[in-house]
């Protein structure tokens, strides 16, 4: 197939031939580009999202700031070094229950019955960080 142009007052023809390899070319170039196109304005929307609607680009696509991350992970910092206080205050009162169920048995004169029952060796020790035993 051919194309023929004449320009304006000039006269000038032009042809061109259009064959399926001009063709397929054309398409793979105008393909190439447009996805490089969807490539750079991605890159550059997700940049735009997160300097200036972090909270948007984080519902997207899960994205945080550095600060907002920095922020998190304050907060989990925090929340952990409560959790482990209140872990010592149990661990606390557990071991005063002992106490108090020993010294309440040994008035009652049966102590002696409950030396081999009173802890597991198969029971952590309370300091011991979670999941790891006493036993070796």
């Amino acid at each position: 197939m051919q194309l023929i142009w004449m320009s304006g007052p000039t006269a000038k023809i032009v042809s061109i031939s259009i064959t399926s390899r001009k063709v397929a070319l054309t398409l793979a170039i105008m393909a190439l580009l447009l996805l490089i196109m969807g490539a750079v304005f991605n890159w550059i929307g997700l940049r735009v999202a997160i300097d200036y609607s972090p909270e948007f680009a984080q519902r997207m696509g899960g994205l945080t700031s550095q600060t907002e991350f920095d922020k998190a992970n304050h907060e989990y910092r925090q929340q952990i070094h409560r959790m482990q206080q209140q872990l010592m205050q149990i661990t606390q009162q557990i071991d005063a229950f002992e106490k108090d169920k020993q010294n309440f048995f040994a008035r009652l004169g049966i102590a002696r019955l409950l030396s081999g029952a009173t802890k597991s060796s198969a029971a952590p020790e309370p300091s011991a960080p979670l999941g790891q035993s006493g036993n070796p």
